[in-house]
C-alpha cells in the first residue's frame, strides 16, 4: 500500500492566483495469496487483509480485527497525585504517578514524552519512566507545549511565562535536569500588541521576542511555526523569524472569518491560535484558532508566497 498526492489547481477569471486543492489517497498493492493446499500453510506464515480487516493465520484459523472492540490501556499512572518534588519519579511506567499532565510528544524511537507539570518526562519503549527536565513551578504557571522534531528526535518547549522557546539538549535523560534545556526562540522579551516593529521579524530567531508562545510545529526540513499571541509566527531554516498570520493587533481586533472560500492572508487576523500541526504528507500546516480549525497548503508557505489561505470548517 502506497499514499499518492493528488494535487488539482483551478484558475479563475480575474484572480491571479492559483486556488489548490490537495488530497490523498490509498493505492492498494497486490495482495499475496495464501497456500491453496485445503486454505493451510506453514503456522508461522500470517497474512492480513486490510480491506476486510482479516488476519489469515498459517494454521487456518482467522482473526476478524475489525469486529475485536477497542481497548483503552493504562500506560502511566494510578489516579493517584505524585509530589510537587518527588525523589522516586524513575522507574516503571506503571509504578509511577502524575501530578498534572498537560502535554504530550512522540518520539521516532516509540518513546512518549509527557509534559507533567514541573517535569517532563519520558516513557521509553521498554515502559521505563525518566524525568529529563525539571521545569521551575513559575514556569508552569500557565499551560506550555511539547513538539518533537522527527527529523533531528529533538524535543521542544513553549514557555509562555517567560516568551521563549525551549529546546531539550539531552532527550534521554541528563544529571541535571535543571539545565537539560536551551533557549532557541526569544529575547525573553514580551513583543507587546501593536508594536509588530520591535517584536524582530526578519532577524535571528534567539534575538526576537515573543507573545505569548502555545502550539509548536515543525517540518522534518527543521521549519518551525510557533502559535505566538493572535499570531503564527515562522523560524526558517537559517534561524530567522517571521511573522506568517497576522498583524501584532490585539485580540479585540478580530473579525468573523468567512464561512467558506479562501481570504488573503494579509487580511487574516487569528483570534487566538493555541495548536499547530504539519501534514507529512503534502507539508500543509493546519491552525486551530480558539473555535475556527483551518490549514494551508505547504506549497505556499515554503514559496515564501503567504497569499493566500485554503480554509475547511
Amino acid at each position: 500500500m502506497a499514499i499518492a498526492v493528488v494535487r488539482v489547481g483551478y484558475e479563475y477569471v480575474n484572480c491571479p492566483q492559483v486556488i489548490w486543492e490537495v488530497r490523498t489517497v490509498e493505492l492498494s498493492g497486490h495482495d499475496m495469496d495464501i497456500s491453496e493446499i485445503g486454505g493451510w500453510n506453514l503456522d508461522i506464515h500470517h497474512r492480513y487483509n486490510f480491506h476486510e480487516g482479516i488476519l489469515h493465520k498459517g494454521d487456518g484459523t482467522n482473526v476478524h480485527l475489525k469486529n475485536k472492540p477497542k481497548m483503552m490501556h493504562t500506560i502511566m499512572g494510578d489516579g493517584m497525585q505524585r509530589p510537587l518534588y518527588c525523589a522516586y519519579c524513575n522507574g516503571p511506567a506503571l509504578d509511577q504517578r502524575l501530578l498534572a499532565p498537560v502535554t504530550l510528544a512522540s518520539g521516532a524511537d516509540g518513546s512518549i514524552y509527557v509534559g507533567d507539570f514541573n517535569l517532563i518526562r519520558r516513557i521509553s519503549p521498554e515502559g521505563l519512566v525518566t524525568t529529563i527536565v525539571e521545569l521551575e513551578t513559575s514556569q508552569v504557571a500557565y499551560r506550555y507545549h511539547l513538539a518533537m522534531s522527527m527529523a533531528g528526535n529533538r524535543l521542544y518547549i513553549s514557555d509562555p511565562e517567560r516568551h521563549q522557546i525551549l529546546r531539550v539538549m539531552n532527550v534521554t535523560g541528563s544529571t541535571d535536569t535543571r539545565k537539560n534545556v536551551e533557549v532557541v526562540v526569544g529575547s525573553g522579551l514580551k513583543c507587546l500588541p501593536g508594536d509588530k516593529s520591535a517584536c524582530g521579524d526578519g532577524k535571528p530567531a534567539k534575538d526576537a521576542r515573543l507573545a505569548y508562545p502555545k502550539g509548536i510545529a515543525i517540518t522534518l526540513s527543521g521549519e518551525m511555526y510557533i502559535a505566538d499571541g493572535t499570531n503564527v509566527r515562522f523560524v526558517d531554516i537559517d534561524g530567522i523569524i517571521h511573522t506568517l498570520i497576522g498583524d501584532h493587533y490585539h485580540k479585540m481586533h478580530w473579525k468573523p472569518f468567512p464561512c467558506a472560500g479562501t481570504i488573503p492572508v494579509q487580511k487574516y487576523n487569528p483570534r487566538w491560535p493555541t495548536e499547530l500541526a504539519i501534514n507529512p504528507l503534502d507539508n500543509s500546516l493546519h491552525i486551530l484558532d480558539d473555535h475556527i480549525a483551518f490549514s494551508s497548503t505547504g506549497e505556499l508557505f515554503i514559496a515564501k508566497s503567504y497569499s493566500q489561505l485554503i480554509v475547511s470548517k
